[in-house]
């Protein structure tokens, strides 16, 4: 495998999580306070300089993200909790309400009702909700956008919404290829959910069963500059995308009409469309200027947004989990002997890069795997070839564990298999063994596999934290997502028996899922 090269702020993050990994107490002073010395450990050395709690010297790392006091992020651990946090910053939005997820379920009133409320009890707030075309238009006679076109008729002026067409579907494949089977080319995956000056960015999407006993993984986060951010990226990203118009006279099909993004369209012209997104997008990513001020006791905790979007040429979450492995493996390296912290990795749909599997296999620290069993999986009872699915994860899981098989490295996989529901988290977390208090965690709504990287655009946010109570929210997090969870052995996966032609099968098209 061809090493990644890492950006200067790939090396800047690595160098951040090196440090932690290897123990050292707060934050650096400087980016080369964070490098290993020989004497790291001595508290007299430069590369333990920490910030003291009333140290007003401006964070290095504030180049990387948002630093942010701990106390105002909040991790959220269920799918109801996640509902009514969303539905109460939708209520309290004056400024602007801006919704971003793959689709919204068609059924869905009750969270349109409290958009309308919102808007019309506050008339100079705004909103904008991004997504994605193929998937929101699934269902001719009902859809999201059906779902949605009461509320642009009643807010003409101030509802925004706006479908991603994926440049990568074009020509033949645009002709050909039958609905839903269009959606393995590329989507939006967003899941942020941006409210004047509050966040909530999660894995879920807009519909009943992430409202109820679908699992997935949720934090809140009250910070202006970052709700800003996020917001930004989806302002960028809507306004490369199809919007959605409600005509006085409803004659067109479904009540609504689609008006592609000018000057180009994602279908008509896909070259040009991918300079000019990724032009638009480009300055979106850039953390805000001013974001590294002072940094005082209570800024405790770092936001590193990340965003890939491979067909529009964003690399940034690519760039940016390299320099988390890097630092992980920095630090596993020159301690090789030791077992001083644990990897706990999620995905509901279990599909690693090489880079990833490859250097979590490479840490020689313990690592807990955990993925939806055959039935928490979104696709078990699903009908004519998508019915196939669970059994494809089942034999990567297999692959997987032949990959592990006889190495020293402690490692553990799992599946989620808590009865009635199914399980679509994912994530990493990284804790000392001694406390299980995680100091890093990566939230969003990538899966971390093939298609996340190449297919997809996400949304992500890396975050590193020092913050006790934050911590302790995700030791919870990670506990309560393992508790209803069975560890799974090569025996297992095998007594399945998946059929010869899904092995061939999701061999051949596992960039796709």
């Amino acid at each position: 495998m061809v090493a990644h090269r890492l950006s200067e702020t790939a090396r800047l993050l690595a160098q951040l999580v090196a440090h932690h990994a290897r123990g050292q107490p707060g934050w650096p002073t400087s980016a080369s306070a964070a490098a290993p010395t020989p004497s790291a450990t001595s508290p007299s050395t430069p590369a333990a300089q920490v910030l003291a709690k009333n140290d007003s010297a401006p964070s290095p790392w504030s180049k990387l993200g948002y630093m942010v006091d701990g106390d105002q992020v909040q991790v959220l651990t269920s799918p109801a909790g996640f509902y009514e946090q969303l539905k109460t910053n939708i209520r309290n939005a004056r400024r602007h309400i801006v919704l971003s997820a793959l689709y919204i379920g068609p059924q869905e009133h009750d969270l349109i009702q409290t958009i309308h409320d919102s808007l019309a009890a506050n008339p100079s707030t705004k909103c904008t909700i991004l997504i994605d075309y193929l998937r929101g238009t699934r269902g001719a006679s009902s859809n999201s956008v059906t779902v949605l076109a009461p509320l642009i008729s009643a807010f003409p002026d101030r509802v925004n919404v706006a479908l991603y067409h994926t440049p990568e579907l074009t020509g033949w494949k645009k002709r050909l290829i039958p609905p839903r089977f269009n959606e393995t080319v590329g989507l939006l995956h967003f899941k942020l959910f941006a409210t004047d000056d509050q966040l909530i960015i999660s894995g879920a999407n807009l519909s009943h069963d992430y409202f109820t006993n679908r699992q997935d993984r949720y934090m809140h986060i009250a910070d202006a500059r970052v709700a800003r951010h996020y917001a930004r990226v989806v302002e960028a990203v809507a306004d490369v995308s199809f919007r959605v118009r409600v005509p006085e006279q409803k004659n067109a099909e479904g009540g609504y009409e689609l008006l592609a993004p000018t000057p180009y369209s994602p279908v008509d012209a896909p070259r040009e469309y991918k300079r000019h997104a990724h032009a638009r997008l480009a300055p979106a990513l850039v953390v805000e200027s001013g974001s590294g001020e002072v940094v005082e006791k209570v800024r405790d905790t770092l936001i590193v947004p990340a965003v890939q979007a491979s067909p529009l040429g964003v690399y940034q979450e690519q760039d940016l989990m390299a320099g988390v492995w890097a630092g992980l493996k920095q630090a596993a390296d020159a301690q090789r002997e030791k077992s001083d912290w644990n990897v706990y990795f999620t995905s509901g749909y279990f599909n690693m890069t090489p880079l990833t599997m490859n250097t979590m296999l490479g840490l020689n620290r313990p690592v807990n795997v955990l993925t939806a069993s055959p039935q928490a999986n979104g696709f078990f009872g699903s009908k004519g070839v998508s019915k196939y699915i669970p059994d494809a994860y089942t034999w990567l899981e297999s692959r997987f564990l032949a990959r592990v098989r006889g190495t020293t490295q402690p490692i553990v996989l799992a599946e989620y298999a808590r009865p009635g529901w199914t399980f679509h988290a994912k994530g990493l977390w990284i804790s000392p063994v001694a406390s299980r208090l995680p100091w890093l965690t990566v939230i969003g709504s990538s899966n971390f596999g093939h298609r996340s990287m190449h297919r997809d655009v996400e949304a992500q946010a890396i975050v590193v934290t020092t913050n006790k109570r934050l911590q302790e929210e995700l030791r919870d997090e990670v506990d309560a997502l393992w508790a209803p969870s069975k560890v799974v052995e090569e025996k297992e996966l095998e007594a399945r028996r998946v059929h010869w032609l899904t092995k061939v099968v999701a061999y051949a098209t596992q960039n796709m899922f």
